[in-house]
């Protein structure tokens, strides 16, 4: 699975999960339980410790009800964000089918 790896990516990333988060009211117990991930997993996340895989992405903005690009604050790379409305397309098609 690819990583997010490049560092301004990543401190972008966990700013914008922050100020989402906040915006939403949830806590990080919360979101970890909506994005089927953990707790510590959020905080590093939160703190640009873990570096998410595209599909962690996908399950946090669907958790937090935004796009995947707002997360990632990709301005206008319409490619990417193609890219992970696809991935996202793909994971929702994936839980339907449970």
């Amino acid at each position: 699975m690819s990583n997010l790896n490049d560092e301004s990516i990543m401190e972008r990333f966990a700013g914008n999960l922050r100020r989402l988060l906040e915006q939403s009211g949830m806590s990080q117990r919360e979101l970890a339980a909506r994005a089927s991930t953990t707790q510590p997993m959020v905080h590093g996340y939160l703190h640009a410790v873990h570096k998410p895989t595209v599909p962690a992405v996908v399950r946090l903005a669907h958790a937090l009800r935004v796009h995947p690009a707002e997360l990632l604050d990709m301005g206008d790379d319409l490619l990417l964000a193609e890219w992970l409305e696809r991935q996202a397309a793909k994971l929702r098609a994936g839980a339907a089918g449970r």
